[in-house]
């Protein structure tokens, strides 16, 4: 359960997303969705009842939330930032996951010479990275322009293929 304040926005919540499996929540703008993903991905720990993750979740939100900063690389390298792994071997990770995503020849641009679409494969490539076993999705292709929204469909599944994690996608859009 969670609330703010006195509204309640959670109540009674049970969600079960098996290895491999994609479940998506559907629903209004205000409904609790992404409420329910920030409590998922540990970023809000005011809930009551229990929250049971079996492996590590990582997120994509519905802006990139790119660091300017920093190269395509180095975002998606702070991916990694929680795994202690050499240098060489996070260097290696990068450049497979920017590559599996159709970023491995933008690794050394900054965030503001992308483009929409390829902003967002460098944040999905931030979260996919570190190997969750849960990805969680927060409208991450609401944005994005019909045909890059579903190219970006059609990678996100190309990679559940390859992978095997499991996806909560937190959406209004049916479609």
């Amino acid at each position: 359960t969670r609330s703010f304040g006195a509204t309640p926005v959670l109540r009674g919540l049970d969600l079960r997303i098996g290895a491999g499996e994609i479940v998506s929540l559907i629903g209004r703008s205000g409904s609790g969705k992404s409420t329910a993903l920030r409590l998922l991905a540990g970023l809000d720990d005011d809930a009551g009842g229990r929250i049971l993750l079996s492996g590590n979740p990582s997120v994509v939100f519905q802006s990139p939330s790119l660091l300017p900063w920093r190269t395509v690389a180095g975002n998606v390298a702070h991916g990694l930032n929680q795994i202690d792994i050499s240098p060489a071997e996070k260097a290696e990770r990068v450049a497979g996951t920017l590559a599996e995503v159709g970023l491995g020849e933008h690794s050394g641009a900054y965030p503001g010479e992308l483009s929409g679409g390829q902003a967002q494969r460098a944040s999905l490539a931030r979260a996919l990275v570190g190997a969750p076993e849960l990805l969680l999705l927060d409208e991450p292709f609401s944005a994005l322009d019909a045909i890059t929204r579903h190219t970006m469909h059609g990678l996100l599944l190309s990679l559940w293929r390859h992978h095997g994690f499991g996806i909560l996608l937190v959406t209004h859009d049916v479609d």
